[in-house]
């Protein structure tokens, strides 16, 4: 029984750590895309303010979403990881009812601008990735231990997302999700 457990737990980590990481990622494929999101949120939240500082919070933001999603999926320091992605995504959570209730004109960004979700299934979505947070993070006893093998993995991953953002940063994006393609007449929309 206790196998079991362990293993639903783990899979819990896996599938929230997954998601993380590819909602990261693809942020990070196009960090101007991700600065658009960023700049719609501070929009809706009154903070026209911050708005130069958008791309960069953004990528910050996505970033961070990448390397806990790489350390649910890869179990390195579990307690931490699991705790920091449970108040990462009730911060989002809260964030995604506040459009539920207010829906303004904005995509949630969930998946910066590679995938749109309507403010409900984002919604529900959250709900949902809360959820196998928290089983897998409760009990905490019962998260198990690392293998060292885990970390030089997460190091390996760690490392090629940092240099993978910043070449997206400092150089044209690999893919360009927004509708500013490279070639794309943007007199008729087509290329």
């Amino acid at each position: 029984m206790k196998y079991i457990f362990q293993r639903m737990k783990r899979f819990c980590g896996f599938v929230t750590g997954f998601v993380f990481f590819l909602s990261g990622i693809v942020k990070l494929l196009d960090p101007v895309g991700a600065g658009l999101v960023m700049d719609g949120y501070f929009d809706f939240l009154h903070l026209g303010f911050m708005a130069p500082a958008s791309k960069f919070f953004g990528v910050a933001f996505a970033l961070a979403e990448t390397i806990i999603g790489t350390g649910l999926i890869t179990g390195v320091w579990r307690k931490t990881v699991a705790l920091s992605a449970i108040i990462l995504q009730g911060f989002f959570t809260l964030l995604t009812l506040l459009l539920v209730i207010f829906n303004p004109e904005m995509d949630c960004g969930c998946f910066g601008e590679a995938i749109h979700l309507t403010h409900w299934e984002t919604f529900v979505k959250n709900i949902i990735l809360i959820c196998l947070l928290l089983i897998y993070y409760i009990p905490q006893k019962h998260l198990g231990e690392t293998k060292r093998r885990k970390y030089i993995s997460f190091s390996i991953v760690t490392a090629s997302v940092i240099m993978f953002m910043v070449y997206s940063w400092a150089y044209m994006p690999l893919v360009e999700f927004t509708d500013y393609k490279p070639g794309l007449s943007l007199k008729t929309g087509n290329s």
